[in-house]
């Protein structure tokens, strides 16, 4: 769906600053691609400066230059605003009206005390002026992207989750005890407790063995354990990566990935 947005009126409000505040709502209201704006700036370049000053001067009532404008830019709908400020108060009107005949589609006005309030409401009321207008023209709105849901993950998913988690804490415990026990064989070699060449032999090869198993048990629990975190906290598909490398003086552990 195309709408033109062609200008808006502002009262007792630098326009400029105005126009920021209209610019941000119009980006909300074309957020997805199902709905696309034509701006001010946009419908200059198309039609020439001077036909869109003729073309707006004509009002939104009149339904010749709205067929004339609509046919020009090609679009569904047109999307007009004022933004007036007062000594206490800021008043805002938001109107956009179908482009081959000027029936209203939508409308919505606001009164606020504050600038901070109007730019909350203009974020508030864009996705639902958007939704209005996709709903005017039989555009179905966007569901959420595929392996996303709108609703909480069920128990049952959530404890499949947590499942690497306890494997990962099970070798992390069974690697760190076995590593412990490469560094009781070591302090017995050298500690000089064994004087048979055959007995110092097989410690020392069950020791390098203890240690190597230990390294991967933990390795491979600490990259478990990182992974269910992650994936608990994902609420849909990411490119995650987990890295856990184990040293001498300790182990550098890395988790990357999306999170919602």
């Amino acid at each position: 769906m195309k709408v033109a947005a062609p200008g808006f009126t502002f009262v007792g409000i630098d326009p400029r600053l105005g126009q920021v505040y209209f610019d941000r709502f119009l980006n909300l209201v074309s957020s997805d691609e199902s709905l696309r704006v034509t701006t001010q700036q946009d419908i200059a370049q198309v039609l020439g400066l001077e036909r869109q000053k003729a073309l707006m001067g004509c009002g939104e009532t009149s339904a010749s230059c709205l067929t004339e404008l609509a046919g020009a830019l090609g679009v569904d709908a047109l999307l007009s605003g004022s933004l007036a400020k007062s000594s206490s108060s800021y008043t805002v009107n938001v109107r956009a009206v179908k482009a081959s005949d000027g029936s209203q589609l939508a409308a919505s006005t606001q009164r606020v005390a504050s600038e901070a309030e109007l730019q909350d409401w203009l974020d508030s009321e864009a996705p639902k002026l958007a939704s209005r207008l996709k709903s005017a023209f039989g555009i179905a709105t966007p569901g959420p992207a595929p392996g996303v849901s709108g609703t909480a993950p069920s128990k049952a998913s959530s404890l499949v989750r947590w499942v690497p988690a306890m494997v990962g804490g099970a070798a992390l415990v069974a690697g760190a005890v076995t590593f412990g026990l490469s560094k009781g064989d070591a302090a017995a070699l050298r500690g000089g407790e064994l004087t048979d060449p055959t007995q110092i032999s097989a410690t020392a090869s069950a020791g390098q063995t203890k240690e190597t198993v230990g390294l991967v048990l933990m390795a491979t629990g600490g990259a478990l354990v990182a992974s269910s975190v992650v994936w608990a906290l994902l609420r849909g598909p990411a490119d995650t990566q987990v890295a856990f490398a184990p040293s001498g003086e300790g182990a550098a552990f890395v988790v990357r990935g999306v999170l919602p």
